[in-house]
């Protein structure tokens, strides 16, 4: 694993660290920006990773964390280059640069639109907006979970300082929780035109922040770090989301206290249950997650060898530390959820896995969608394949 202190300059890093300093108290800040321009105009996206890294790791507050990287961003984002033609010989890289331009368009479109609405709010352009900001919501959804699933897992296993990628995921929720805020205050009866208006600035602002920090920071610093194999590895994730398994075997099969199976009849099983799986180890590691064929939560091979706690959005992380804690000291076995998420009502269920010693090791998750199982009532003994 790469240490990114390694790379950089100890005295520049030094002082950029005394700049993060001072972020808190913009007056201070202010007051020494002679000193610290001269710094800032040569900045680089390893150097800004390496800071954020560094900036969490003072505070513990998130909001703050949050105020003090974008008053950093602010105050060096005219001194950092934004040629995106230079990566177009890594196709992954240049399609997420795509998105972000086709994202920026659509933000640009709505903005117009939405100076309309102000003066003309009957249902009928309410019913237009919500319809061009659901769209948007589903296309940020694809765009942010590729980075999430995709990208962040390859700079936590590529670079110790990844601490930007928690912050990241954060502001992807800002963004998506702000945009739900819009659409549900456009589906009010009455005026609700003002908490709309609070949401939609700060969801401009969060989108915003993630286009140009991915375009500026992120991408940049992450191609100058990672080799072209592990781009090359992202795009065969995005090609084909297939279980990691399911490629030619050698023959043999696999003896299990109930019965022989082959490899390919372990990967037929797990890729038909109508259930998200995924077994996490005693290291706190994702080892394997199954794909059936509606998976309500997106994997890719990139996740495997990732610890847990990076695979939830920042403000669940406490809940999951909470649920292995317990299950290592023996005091719980199981931990249950139930949340609806569109129309959805998914039933989440976390289940201790014990040695035949009784010792700890690891984590089974089991995730399905139960909206449809509730509504069942009476019997079905005939086969019916039409209902």
């Amino acid at each position: 694993m790469k240490q990114l202190e390694d790379m950089l300059s100890p005295e520049r890093l030094e002082r950029l660290k005394v700049v993060c300093d001072t972020l808190s108290d913009r007056t201070e800040f202010r007051d020494r920006w002679e000193v610290f321009e001269p710094l800032l105009t040569e900045i680089t996206p390893l150097e800004l990773v390496s800071l954020v890294d560094y900036i969490m790791a003072q505070e513990a507050d998130i909001s703050s964390v949050k105020l003090q990287v974008s008053r950093l961003i602010h105050a060096c984002s005219k001194f950092l280059e934004r040629d995106e033609l230079r990566f177009d010989s890594i196709p992954y890289v240049a399609g997420i640069l795509q998105e972000n331009r086709q994202i920026e368009s659509v933000l640009a479109a709505l903005k117009g639109e939405l100076r309309l609405l102000q003066g003309e709010a009957d249902d009928s352009r309410r019913m237009e907006v919500v319809g061009q900001l659901s769209a948007l919501s589903q296309q940020l959804k694809n765009h942010y979970e590729k980075l999430e699933n995709d990208v962040f897992p390859i700079l936590e296993k590529e670079v110790s300082e990844h601490a930007c990628t928690s912050l990241m995921w954060s502001i992807h929720t800002d963004a998506a929780a702000a945009l739900a805020q819009c659409i549900e205050a456009l589906q009010e009866e009455g005026d609700s035109l003002r908490r709309f208006n609070e949401q939609v600035g700060k969801f401009f602002f969060a989108a915003g922040t993630i286009i140009f920090r991915e375009n500026a920071i992120l991408l940049p610093a992450m191609v100058e770090l990672l080799p072209a194999s592990v781009w090359e590895q992202l795009a065969s994730y995005e090609a084909d989301e297939r279980l990691i398994s399911d490629q030619p075997s050698p023959a043999g099969s696999i003896d299990l206290p109930t019965g022989t199976l082959s490899r390919e009849q372990l990967v037929n099983i797990f890729s038909n249950l109508p259930v998200d799986i995924t077994l996490v180890d005693a290291e706190d590691r994702v080892v394997f997650y199954n794909t059936p064929p509606e998976r309500i939560f997106p994997r890719t091979p990139a996740v495997i060898g990732r610890k847990v706690q990076q695979c939830h959005p920042p403000k669940s992380v406490g809940t999951v530390e909470r649920i292995l804690d317990g299950f290592r000291r023996l005091e719980h076995d199981r931990a249950s959820f139930r949340v609806t998420i569109g129309e959805k009502y998914l039933l989440i269920n976390y289940i201790a896995l014990y040695d035949a010693d009784g010792v700890y090791d690891g984590v089974l998750e089991i995730l399905q969608e139960i909206s449809g199982l509730q509504k069942l009532s009476g019997e079905r003994r005939l086969l019916d394949w039409e209902g």
